[in-house]
């Protein structure tokens, strides 16, 4: 379904009659036989369609269509669709809703059943609305739930994003866009959909039909990624432009745009100077300044609002001056605060907008905002010390990129889901699209040591220490912060004993350093029985304690949906102690590999009384394609292999 139209919102209605006046629209979608599907499919999606009439004036109106067939009781929750719209520039002009029973009995919601309610109760966000229906308490397996809705919008907007599937099958998907006279409309296609149009007069069309269930795989991309999707463009007549629509021919066109849509939002007011000197008080370096104003900008509460409603208004930041003194803001707000309060400090910035969560989003074919959902910031920064989250802008020099929505990653550092992203940086003409910097998988670093005694009833008991540096630092930092001790003491416990069932944990220490960005957890265990002893004679110990928990998931021997790699570094050290009695008999044989996305090591070492095993894995972040998997499957099995393989001591 078009994500910008349907947002999953669960909302119960009550009936309003025994019998309903079903649309013949409906009833057609209803009466389509389907294909048997998997059991684990809970709907089938019998129409998903959007039409929408553009006028010259940039009014618009999106007329969507809903019918959905339930499957299982789990797809109950299924039956819901709803807009998301700007009140100040938009109405429902019309909103129903129909239910049909396998029964053959039919309901119909009407305007008092349907739900209207503000995206979020804080007064800068006020006037985004959510409209919408569900039926999930009320439709039973076999049933059909109906929606159709109109939107009015005044629109700044000339591209379109529509995605003719979400994860269930869907039986016939539309999208659908009548042009102002002499225009027409253009299209790209991603995983399958159609470019062409089925063009009559002004209307452009484009349809899809018999999608099946999309089964998702671990460590693929979000499914935003994965489904078949257009990116439709209007184009005016050649030599014209339209005052009410805007077009963007290139990235910088729509650099400029956005750019004047928030150019006065930044301004410096007395309590934003105040605030501002307040905060570089006693800093004497431009590194210094800069992250006094960062941790102040994380500081601030943050709510979401959605960046893609009506007249631009989710791309235009509140003011500064609202911003601070309401102490909460949006990505873009947070952004554009910090960029106000450098400015104070002499430190130009610019905002950035990019898609957060899935750095395979964005398609740098297509210059328009509705591929971005998030906005970071980029700082001038020539002087800074070398760092993951810097880059060189052609135009602007020396950038330093920062997201203060997010509370745990700091100043130097971009989240890994925001890495390697395309995103645009917001400085009129000069702005351009980039790919955002990648860190190296040794800026991602977690090394463990263990030092274990073998005892002689088959129990083990040890220390271990754990480092890590970078993204899983800083979650393990935040979780440190956002949970009570003996919560985080339960989370530990329940680690270790998923690899050492039993196990005894002591002097269990978690310290994030903030000063070096370093996450730190040491412990002392014991685990009795660790040892399989057979005869009393046999023993047989499992060399590696604990899994690398970071590893992609290749249980799958095939696939049909790329798996994600991150960039990784991992080191192991184990220092066995043996009891005397025993002897060393076998030893697993050390391995290493490389390939394309990485290499490994895993050595095992003999001494008296003493056996060794260094561990280590380097991957480097991308999208490994289904065609290569298995090379890489193979690759990290090898791997995993260490995890599991025991070594053999003889007892006399």
């Amino acid at each position: 379904m078009s994500g910008r139209r349907l947002v999953l919102l669960i909302v119960a209605l009550a009936a309003t009659s025994s019998a309903a006046d079903v649309p013949a629209w409906l009833r057609e979608a209803a009466a389509q036989p389907h294909p048997a599907y998997p059991p684990q499919t809970k709907a089938v999606v019998l129409l998903n369609e959007e039409k929408v009439l553009v006028e010259p004036s940039g009014k618009q109106t999106t007329t969507t269509r809903i019918a959905i067939k339930v499957l299982t009781l789990e797809g109950k929750a299924e039956a819901r669709a709803g807009n998301t719209f700007d009140s100040k520039d938009s109405k429902v002009r019309e909103m129903k809703a129909w239910l049909i029973q396998p029964t053959g009995k039919t309901r119909e919601y009407g305007k008092k059943d349907i739900i209207e309610q503000s995206l979020n109760s804080d007064e800068l966000y006020s006037s985004f609305r959510y409209a919408g229906a569900g039926v999930a308490s009320e439709i039973d397996p076999g049933g059909v739930f109906g929606f159709e809705s109109v939107l009015e919008e005044k629109t700044v907007f000339s591209q379109y994003a529509f995605s003719f599937q979400n994860l269930q099958p869907h039986l016939l998907s539309r999208f659908q866009v009548t042009v102002p006279p002499g225009w027409k409309a253009e299209a790209k296609g991603y995983a399958s959909a159609p470019a062409q149009p089925r063009v009559s007069g002004e209307t452009f069309s484009w349809e899809m039909r018999d999608l099946p269930l999309i089964e998702r795989e671990p460590g693929a991309p979000p499914i935003g990624s994965l489904v078949p999707r257009i990116r439709v463009s209007l184009v005016p007549p050649a030599g014209e432009a339209s005052s009410a629509l805007a077009t963007f021919a290139a990235w910088p066109d729509l650099s400029q745009w956005l750019t004047r849509l928030g150019e006065t939002a930044a301004e410096v007011t007395p309590a934003v100077e105040a605030q501002a000197k307040a905060l570089l008080s006693g800093k004497t370096t431009a590194w210094e300044r800069v992250r006094a104003v960062a941790e102040f900008a994380q500081g601030i509460r943050y709510v979401a609002i959605s960046t893609n409603l009506s007249k631009g208004g989710g791309y235009v930041p509140h003011s500064a001056d609202q911003v601070l003194a309401k102490r909460y803001g949006d990505c873009k707000d947070k952004a554009n605060l910090m960029k106000a309060l450098l400015r104070v400090a002499g430190i130009e910035s610019w905002l950035v907008t990019i898609y957060s969560g899935d750095p395979y989003f964005t398609q740098p074919d297509w210059p328009s905002p509705q591929q971005f959902n998030h906005a970071i910031l980029a700082i001038a920064m020539p002087d800074a010390p070398a760092l993951p989250a810097a880059l060189v802008h052609p135009q602007l020099g020396r950038l330093l990129l920062f997201d203060p929505t997010d509370e745990a990653v700091p100043l130097g550092y971009l989240p890994v889901h925001e890495q390697g992203a395309y995103a645009l940086v917001l400085a009129g003409a000069r702005g351009d699209l980039l790919k955002m910097p990648q860190s190296a998988p040794e800026q991602n670093h977690t090394e463990r040591r263990w030092d274990i005694t073998l005892e002689a009833d088959g129990s083990i008991t040890g220390t271990l220490e754990e480092i890590s540096t970078g993204q899983d630092a800083f979650d393990a930092g935040e979780l440190d912060r956002q949970l009570a001790q003996g919560k985080n003491q339960q989370i530990t416990q329940y680690r270790m004993n998923r690899a050492m069932p039993g196990v005894e944990l002591r002097d269990v220490v978690r310290n994030y350093d903030s000063v070096n960005r370093r996450h730190r957890l040491t412990l002392g265990f014991r685990a009795p029985g660790y040892a399989r002893v057979m005869k009393g004679k046999l023993w047989m110990v499992k060399g590696v304690p604990m899994t690398y928990d970071a590893m992609p998931n290749v249980n799958r021997p095939e696939r049909v949906q790329s798996l994600v790699l991150q960039p990784t570094s991992f080191t192991e050290s184990i220092q066995w102690h043996l009891p005397e009695r025993l002897t060393v008999d076998e030893l697993p044989d050390s391995v290493s590999g490389n390939n394309d996305w990485g290499s490994f090591q895993t050595e095992w070492k003999q001494s008296p009384r003493q056996i060794q095993v260094q561990r280590s894995l380097v991957l480097r972040p991308g999208l490994v394609s289904p065609a290569s998997y298995q090379p890489t499957r193979k690759f990290l099995m090898s791997f995993n292999g260490a995890e599991v393989a025991p070594f053999v001591l003889l007892a006399p």
